[in-house]
């Protein structure tokens, strides 16, 4: 028993101090004491087993129930966090409609629920540093303890993404819970999330084995920015697997800014931290040169920086992480979900995303991989496919093969006439008499449906800035940033009672970089828990109205500061700004937002004209 909840990462043990718990969980204790018994030993229950654990609260009554025979104890911390969104409940109802949809569509469709894990600090060589944050309670000996290096500062990071590929219910009330799990740890620095990586990695998932992929996918991810499914890159990546997976529809969805704990992916993210507890990662030591040229950089983007004129530098690193990348893969792998052991996946390499992209290069040859709105104004191909193919929504995205056998952009539908007849894009939530409820899926499966009921394209009634004084012009010269919304790209002025130091900068652009904004939020209430104190004390003096919503235009002070770039006061955008005397009035606009009709220019204030 000593050695299967003992055991060392390393020889770097001092004392009763151990790196890391084999046993991530009683039934996997169980498993691993069985393969070291003999063949005719008895194996117990795993509630027997758990009741000879030493009692988690010896003062409750539950206690009595414990032999404390073994030594040992088990308990994990739980914290959840909820943030209220206007669109909780359209967004909610959008994912009902998915379920029901692929539950219609079972027997042909298949449906992923994607996520990244929060990012793995990586140590360095000799100074392993917890894989998960303070505070977990482990399973340990009763007079055991784990210790690792005493500082978070880490120049390297590995993230593990996460795909649960389910096993669709017969009926919209079964489980969406139960599947088959994929996991895949890259390198942080030359392995970064993107939407192109994602697309990739899940078209190799689909193709895992001999049986044909089926006609419906169905995707379903949080709202990051590598899977929002309302940006252009996130949109051409699906469009790139509809094709190259010769799918009849692409059904994707996302969760409400602040929600991505309903996606029953991230319910996966706590198993997956039974196997990070008290490991201690650190990375293998390089050779003296690389080491030497890690040594000047202190960020992602420095060492990007070094890789590009030190093309060794790259190889060296990804070597250094190999060890732990394949201990903490081993451990995944000894995780399950309901019975199903956990799989993993390789990443993606450049080559990979690039035969993925060629895919798209079928609508457009000139199509960069970072295409932007620029591009789709441009190309009158991808235009026309948008239009016949597409249904662009802001918590949605969908693809669909026509009927029409002369269409050059897709192959014939796979599916039955029949069924492809019954096949249409995914219907927007329409609200219900009663002014609570939205409708039901098969009233309005099938027919033309708009987003007019969604909460976050009306006005809201909001009032009050929410900061400790009043923002002008002045407080947002003295922090001088700004910060974009996730969901509409605007760029929200930040201020501050007093100027800040140089120092106290580069704390708030540090503790930014690791934040998901949207219009609306208070930045001091949700912060991460792998910032530094100085960092998280920063966004207790730096302030952004909270009375802002996504429909506002960007804000008066914006201008007024005197310190911001031009932008459209609409879309944010910095291209084909109206220029000449008839603007000198008005806060910029493009002249895309000046030919939309509901798209105003919003007149200069009198004091302001005034001051000109």
């Amino acid at each position: 028993m000593e050695n299967v909840v003992e055991t060392a990462v390393q020889e770097r043990r001092h004392g009763t101090v151990t790196y890391l718990a084999t046993a991530m969980s009683v039934p996997n204790l169980l498993e691993c004491v069985s393969k070291v018994c003999p063949p005719e030993v008895p194996i117990p229950s795993p509630q027997w087993l758990r009741l000879q654990f030493w009692p988690k609260n010896p003062t409750s009554k539950a206690s009595l129930q414990y032999t404390g025979r073994l030594k040992i104890k088990f308990m994990i911390q739980q914290r959840q966090l909820r943030k209220e969104h206007q669109d909780t409940h359209y967004a909610s109802a959008i994912f009902r409609y998915q379920k029901e949809m692929a539950v219609k569509l079972r027997d042909h469709s298949e449906m992923l629920c994607v996520d990244d894990k929060h990012k793995i600090k990586v140590g360095e060589p000799g100074h392993p540093v917890a894989a998960v944050e303070r505070g977990k309670k482990v399973l340990i000996g009763l007079n055991q303890s784990f210790e690792v290096s005493d500082h978070d500062f880490t120049k390297q990071t590995l993230t593990p993404s996460v795909a649960l590929r389910l096993d669709i219910p017969e009926t919209i009330e079964g489980s969406f819970y139960q599947g088959q799990v994929y996991t895949a740890l890259k390198d942080s620095v030359f392995q970064s999330s993107s939407p192109l990586r994602h697309a990739t990695e899940l078209m190799s998932m689909l193709k895992e084995g001999e049986k044909p992929l089926k006609e419906v996918l169905f995707l379903y991810s949080d709202g990051g920015p590598d899977h929002r499914v309302n940006y252009l890159s996130v949109q051409l990546s699906l469009i790139s697997a509809f094709l190259e997976g010769d799918f009849d529809a692409v059904i994707a969805a996302r969760t409400p800014p602040g929600h991505s704990w309903k996606n029953p992916c991230e319910r996966i993210m706590s198993i997956l931290n039974l196997a990070l507890q008290a490991v201690g990662v650190m990375r293998q030591k390089l050779s003296p040169e690389m080491e030497a040229l890690l040594a000047k950089c202190n960020s992602v983007a420095d060492i990007r920086s070094a890789a590009t004129t030190h093309p060794a530098l790259k190889g060296s690193l990804s070597d250094g992480l190999q060890d732990t990348i394949c201990l903490i893969s081993s451990l995944f792998r000894q995780l399950k979900l309901k019975g199903v052991p956990f799989r993993s996946f390789t990443p993606a390499t450049t080559d990979d995303m690039d035969g993925h992209h060629n895919h798209v290069l079928k609508i457009d040859a000139q199509l960069p991989q970072n295409a932007t709105m620029k591009d789709l104004k441009k190309s009158d191909s991808l235009k026309n496919f948008f239009e016949k193919h597409c249904q662009l929504r802001h918590y949605s995205f969908c693809v669909l093969k026509c009927s029409d056998p002369e269409c050059g952009f897709h192959k014939p539908p796979r599916l039955t006439e029949s069924v492809f007849k019954d096949l249409h894009f995914l219907p927007d939530p329409i609200m219900a008499a009663d002014g609570i409820h939205y409708k039901g899926f098969t009233e309005i499966y099938g027919t033309p449906t708009t987003e007019c009921d969604r909460p976050s394209l009306k006005e809201g009634k909001k009032t009050g800035h929410g900061l400790p004084f009043n923002p002008s012009a002045q407080t947002s010269a003295r922090v001088k940033k700004t910060v974009s919304c996730q969901e509409c790209s605007k760029p929200r002025v930040m201020h501050a009672a007093r100027k800040l130091k140089k120092e106290q900068l580069d704390q708030l652009e540090a503790a930014l970089s690791q934040l998901d904004y949207t219009c609306g939020t208070d930045l001091a209430d949700f912060v991460p828990d792998n910032l530094e104190p100085e960092e998280e004390s920063i966004l207790k003096i730096v302030f952004i109205r909270k009375d802002l919503q996504c429909v506002q235009p960007v804000e008066v002070t914006y201008y007024s500061s005197g310190v911001f770039a031009a932008v459209c006061c609409h879309c944010a955008s910095g291209d084909d700004l109206l220029t000449g005397p008839q603007v000198q009035n008005i806060y910029p606009i493009c002249h895309t937002c000046k030919a939309i009709p509901n798209k105003q220019t919003i007149v200069k204030r009198k004091r302001k004209l005034d001051k000109q």
